[in-house]
């Protein structure tokens, strides 16, 4: 298993559980990038060895900060979703483009989670 992302990750599970992971501080709900930024390069990292894993874990936290420090309809809110929409719509082109029988991503399985529901007016 390999992980980037919200450091606590490493305070809740034991860190021989995996094989590789950089941990990124996520206490400042002000600092809408840090982590993010380094999620997507050790995203890119890791999907450009995917001999090297059998199971990625990674953990934004843009979002979850801006709707903290700027509010759900804040334009930072709105930009950082911006940026994981693309970054996702990204990942899943590359994991598709991969995913012939025999390719690395053949037998692959995306999940999206989140911990909090959006709840927008209509």
């Amino acid at each position: 298993m390999v992980f980037a992302g919200d450091d606590t990750w490493l305070q809740l599970l034991p860190p021989a559980l995996f094989s590789q992971a950089l941990p990124l501080p996520s206490l400042n709900i002000h600092d809408l990038h840090t982590v993010d930024d380094g999620v997507w390069q050790a995203l890119q990292q890791y999907l450009s060895a995917p001999w090297s894993w059998d199971l990625l874990a990674v953990h934004y936290l843009g979002v979850d900060h801006a709707g903290h420090s700027h509010g759900v309809n804040s334009p930072a809110m709105a930009l950082k979703l911006q940026q994981l929409d693309r970054q996702v719509e990204q990942v899943a082109e590359q994991l598709v483009a991969q995913a012939a029988p025999g390719q690395p991503f053949s037998r692959t399985l995306l999940l999206l989670l989140s911990d909090h529901a959006n709840h927008l007016p209509n």
